[in-house]
């Protein structure tokens, strides 16, 4: 997903921007956008989930509601979709990326990653105690982006990134949901389509997991040899598992992947003193904080690469539906 966000507009002035933002999406009915919001949300619930709508997911939500209603965010979710259905009627498909990964837009359809399977966490997504609100990411073609620049001009509306790769798909937006309302991924054969020619065998994808991971290590220059991928869900895990709350741990990872020296050693100091105070040796300590900073400059993580997999299989799905049809 290599790009650069579009509209021009860098992060201290979307901070700044922040509570103007909240403002003017919340200058409706409150009580009628929850109601609203309710209404969708329960509707997302039964189609993804039917009546398995499990404890873990259960959880998950719960979470999830407490900050949206904590910060009078239902708001934002409907600008969400409203926003996304002006972009289907001419730029499909999309990838709205990491930023919006939460149980609450997979089941309002504004994402199709469940954040349970991939262990992303809503604190990077929305917070109590973040300033700003979160803007819509969304992944298209560059094809489209003089399209984009004439037909949304403010930040208020989204963010894009543009990629570099095309992904043409033959898919109509109703089939796409409805293809994504129950996913299976489990046709080898569309994943041997997705691999390089020349693979081994044995080493070839044959689920959704696994096509992730085997993006994951291409895109970082990795090989299976070369040890486990740490996603940044991972690097997020590892910290709240040293005592880090998670979204103390989100505020730390950030800062060391893009943070100064100085920036870095305070987070080493404070990682090495939390995880003291919970039992951890000071040397064990030091290791679990480099391992976590030379990760964090990993910039991939698995919400983003399995958004991407399952275009990726969708349309090598459809393309060989089709040729079954035609033979």
């Amino acid at each position: 997903m290599n790009g650069y966000a579009f509209p021009r507009y860098g992060g201290d002035i979307v901070k700044s921007y922040g509570q103007k933002a909240w403002a003017s999406l919340r200058k409706g009915d409150a009580q009628q956008t929850k109601q609203q919001f309710d209404v969708w949300l329960r509707e997302g619930i039964r189609k993804r989930f039917g009546q398995h709508f499990d404890e873990a997911h259960r959880s998950f939500l719960e979470e999830e509601l407490y900050v949206i209603g904590a910060r009078g965010a239902e708001c934002l979710f409907l600008h969400y979709l409203d926003v996304l259905n002006k972009v289907k009627r001419f730029a499909f498909p999309y990838v709205c990326s990491i930023q919006n990964t939460s149980l609450v837009c997979y089941c309002l359809g504004i994402t199709q990653v469940d954040p349970v399977m991939t262990h992303s966490r809503f604190e990077r997504f929305l917070s109590l105690g973040a300033e700003r609100i979160p803007g819509l990411w969304i992944e298209l073609s560059r094809a489209k982006k003089e399209e984009i620049s004439r037909r949304f001009d403010t930040v208020s509306d989204f963010f894009i990134y543009f990629c570099d790769e095309e992904r043409t798909l033959d898919v109509s937006v109703q089939q796409a949901e409805r293809f994504f309302l129950c996913p299976s991924f489990k046709d080898p054969a569309v994943f041997a389509t997705l691999v390089p020619d020349g693979l081994p065998a044995e080493q070839a994808p044959k689920t959704l997991a696994e096509y992730v991971h085997f993006c994951a290590a291409k895109r970082s220059g990795k090989s299976e040899q070369e040890g486990d991928l740490l996603f940044e869900e991972d690097v997020i895990e590892l910290l709240h598992a040293a005592g880090y709350s998670y979204a103390r741990a989100e505020r730390a990872r950030g800062h060391c992947a893009l943070g100064t020296p100085d920036a870095i050693n305070r987070e080493r100091e404070e990682f090495c003193r939390i995880a003291c105070k919970q039992g951890m040796r000071h040397d064990q300590a030091l290791n679990v904080f480099e391992t976590f900073r030379s990760a964090s400059w990993f910039r991939t993580n698995r919400a983003c690469m399995t958004a991407v997999a399952q275009y990726r299989y969708m349309e090598a799905y459809y393309k060989r539906r089709a040729e079954k049809e035609l033979s």
